[in-house]
């Protein structure tokens, strides 16, 4: 049998982002497969992408060091 999904509310989603230090620009859906979750093929949350300056997608689900790495390499590019 298929597991519900537990949906989120607005004000959910940002607590929890103050609580985490999210100080980026994020999307959320709610925790459905539709809408931006579907444009962009999330199927797990939390999913992260980093783009570069030309907002191709050349990174997903880094954390730690190896993102701060990989942002560095990233902003290497623009100079």
């Amino acid at each position: 049998m298929k597991q519900e999904r537990r949906r989120f509310s607005k004000e959910e989603y940002l607590e929890k982002c103050k609580e985490m230090g999210v100080t980026w620009k994020s999307i959320f859906t709610g925790g459905g497969r539709e809408g931006a979750a579907a444009d962009w093929g999330v199927e797990y949350y939390p999913t992260s992408y980093l783009l570069d300056a030309n907002g191709v997608i050349r990174y997903k689900d880094l954390r730690g060091e190896q993102l701060e790495e990989k942002v560095a390499e990233l902003m290497a590019e623009l100079n």
